[in-house]
């Protein structure tokens, strides 16, 4: 069994929430230099404002029916078109050259898991999968998600969508007021009872430091 990490999927996001840096540097575009710091903090999108988590080329049109932003954001705008943005292609040429299993996607908010769609319904092996998960974790299995502003575009639903194999995405920490992401720069900023909270609880990172190994080994018996 050969298993694939990609540690960081949005380093522009990382650097924008960790250093605070401006998204895109450009004195052209409108917002460069005028995002206050609680923005930054709180960034979900690439440096293009590009949800990326949204780009994929699963109901694209759909999402973009139901929320036609057509602008840079923090957080949830679709972008111009399927895979537009550079790490959205790069995920999809990973997962397209390589004949890959199943998928985990690991987030940050929630401490739970979201493993099937209506978009999508049953896939071979996802509850399979998920029940491994949750007796590892302890991760509630979440209702399969119904609201296609949920699930469209996203990276776990494209990829059941395009190889009709499981994929899973885990939100690693508890997600109790959770919008400003934990990092040590942050907690000198805003020490607060949020991280007090988080500080005991970040990430899980016990539970799932040897999750794949388990996975691989159970999960083809």
């Amino acid at each position: 069994v050969t298993i694939y990490y990609v540690p960081l999927v949005n380093p522009d996001g990382l650097d924008i929430v960790n250093l605070l840096k401006d998204p895109i540097d450009d004195p052209d575009n409108p917002v460069f230099g005028k995002l206050d710091e609680y923005t930054k903090v709180t960034w979900k999108a690439n440096a293009r404002g590009v949800d990326l988590n949204k780009n994929y080329p699963f109901i694209f049109e759909e999402v973009e029916a139901i929320n036609p932003t057509q602008r840079f954001a923090s957080q949830d705008y679709h972008g111009p078109y399927p895979a537009s943005e550079p790490e959205t292609y790069a995920m999809i040429n990973l997962c397209e050259s390589n004949d890959f299993q199943f998928c985990i996607n690991l987030h940050t908010k929630g401490k739970v898991m979201f493993w099937r769609d209506e978009g999508n319904g049953v896939i071979e092996g996802d509850e399979k999968l998920a029940r491994l998960i949750n007796k590892k974790t302890g991760y509630t299995m979440y209702t399969p998600t119904t609201n296609p502003l949920s699930y469209g575009a996203a990276h776990e639903n494209w990829f059941r969508y395009r190889f009709k194999k499981p994929a899973i995405c885990l939100e690693l920490t508890a997600g109790n007021d959770g919008s400003i992401p934990y990092n040590l720069i942050n907690r000198e900023k805003y020490g607060s009872p949020i991280y007090d909270y988080y500080g005991t609880r970040v990430l899980d990172w016990e539970k799932t430091k040897s999750l794949m190994l388990m996975l691989a080994d159970e999960y083809f018996d």
